[in-house]
């Protein structure tokens, strides 16, 4: 199937437009990296009376500029991951400890009995009831006080 005229020079005009669009995005990268005199060196060359006099400048001042920032990616996640490793073995560390420590309290007969919070279940019921978790009665009023949750997602009720 051959292509007519019209869609032969539809095809050539968006690849024109596709083309200058990836162009711009390659200048564009350039000179955000390695600034705006080196993306003109990069893609027009560099002035030979530069180079006569010394001041040469490198043959891709951009590729170097993507060098540089690709090794400081690359070392903060090294950083990162070794880190994480660290972290990681801590925890394995920790989650050890906890579990001969267990074993030993077990072995000694101890077991369940160990007390972890200073709170008796008075205190923790008050607590509670303090901010709103369980129904009680207020003491100034002597009425049943419903739980905060309830009081927020059923605001349109009266207590």
């Amino acid at each position: 199937a051959t292509l007519t005229k019209e869609q032969k020079l539809s095809n050539y005009a968006m690849a024109t437009g596709l083309l200058g669009f990836v162009s711009y995005v390659f200048y564009y990268s350039l000179a955000s990296v390695g600034g705006e005199t080196s993306a003109k060196a990069l893609i027009f060359g560099n002035d030979t009376q530069q180079q006569q006099e010394g001041n040469a400048e490198q043959t891709n001042p951009g590729f170097e500029e993507f060098l540089k920032e690709a090794n400081e990616g690359r070392s903060i996640e090294e950083q990162r991951l070794h880190a994480e490793e660290e972290a990681r073995g801590e925890a394995l560390e920790l989650a050890e400890l906890e579990s001969s420590t267990s074993a030993r309290l077990e072995a000694e007969g101890v077991g369940e009995s160990v007390v972890v919070g200073s709170a008796t279940e008075e205190e923790e019921r008050e607590m509670a009831r303090t901010a709103g978790f369980v129904e009680g009665e207020d003491e100034k009023t002597g009425t049943k006080k419903r739980p905060l949750w309830k009081r927020v997602v059923f605001f349109w009720r009266r207590e």
